[in-house]
């Protein structure tokens, strides 16, 4: 890696560095004058930036429970259900659903909450199905390309004994092949071949069943 690259590379985790902890000191400021919605909003600003940094996460839940300890009724409704909504939007669903469930808590009532735990879990279902099916095609893809491998190296193995005169060797090879691809039409082809040139080195009148 040229030496040049390794700078540029430095320097912009040097910089994320820097962002990351401007966020926190900001959102420590906020707190400690209880203004708390503002230090919510400067977390969120850092988690658009840094999605799921435990630090981040952190001070989520360190101002969450100073805000549930403090303000008015209205006020925290509004902020658990904007910071929620947003969260949800972004889909970090598990802060989401904390942030409703917080909601629920200032008013057991509250719609907009209950309806938001109900989408948020929809939401986050869809996402986690989606994830496994994306996994499961890549773990298909995978077999398919490791098939299609060992039945070329199966299929080498197979010609490079067959020229050698080695048609047992030969068939055993090309009888892989077809355990991975029944349908294999060189595989069927080399077995007939192999065994038409053993009966050729049979002696004539020598009887092959005993």
């Amino acid at each position: 890696i040229p030496a040049r690259a390794v700078a540029e590379t430095l320097a912009a985790k040097v910089q994320s560095r820097r962002e990351l902890e401007s966020f926190i000191t900001r959102s420590n400021a906020s707190i400690q004058n209880q203004h708390y919605a503002e230090a919510i909003e400067l977390i969120q600003a850092g988690l658009v930036k840094y999605p799921a940094n435990p630090e981040l996460i952190q001070q989520v839940n360190r101002v969450t429970e100073l805000f549930g300890a403090a303000g008015p009724v209205k006020e925290k409704m509004e902020t658990y259900l904007t910071f929620a909504e947003r969260n949800a939007q972004e889909k970090n669903y598990d802060l989401a659903l904390k942030q409703y469930a917080l909601a629920l808590k200032v008013n057991p009532l509250s719609k907009p909450a209950v309806d938001g735990i109900r989408k948020t879990n929809i939401a986050k279902t869809s996402a986690e199905l989606q994830t496994a099916l994306v996994l499961r095609q890549q773990q298909a893809e995978q077999t398919k390309r490791q098939r299609s491998k060992n039945i070329t190296d199966f299929l080498a193995q197979a010609a490079a004994a067959s020229k050698k005169g080695l048609h047992q060797d030969a068939i055993a090879w090309w009888r892989k092949v077809l355990i991975a691809d029944p349908d294999n039409e060189p595989a069927q082809r080399g077995i007939t071949a192999s065994e038409q040139e053993l009966a050729k080195s049979i002696p004539s009148g020598v009887d092959t069943e005993t």
